[in-house]
């Protein structure tokens, strides 16, 4: 997950930015290449898996052994959490 991280950390220092548009537009004056799109969407996909996942799976672990009743709540609200902000959310540099 490091040598992805630090390609992806590659392409995005590779990709060129129009000067002219950068101080109305921001990040969107990034040209992003293709594959810097595929593994944005690859890499955040499977970060969230891996946390909502794993906060179930500890959830589960607890209630199966009984112990730790309020850690389990927690894992269980960390999964919810975790899984509500994985909707499209509003762009906050959009003109409206």
């Amino acid at each position: 997950m490091i040598l992805v991280s630090g390609y992806a950390i590659g392409l995005v220092c590779m990709a060129s930015v129009d000067s002219a548009v950068l101080p109305n537009a921001g990040w969107r004056a990034l040209e992003k290449p293709l594959s810097l799109t595929i593994l944005t969407i690859v890499l955040n996909s499977s970060r969230h898996r891996c946390c909502w996942w794993g906060a179930l799976w500890s959830a589960w672990i607890f209630w199966r052994k009984g112990i730790m009743r309020q850690r389990m709540i927690g894992c269980l609200l960390l999964a919810a959490g975790a899984n509500c902000g994985s909707g499209r959310q509003p762009d906050p540099l959009r003109p409206r």
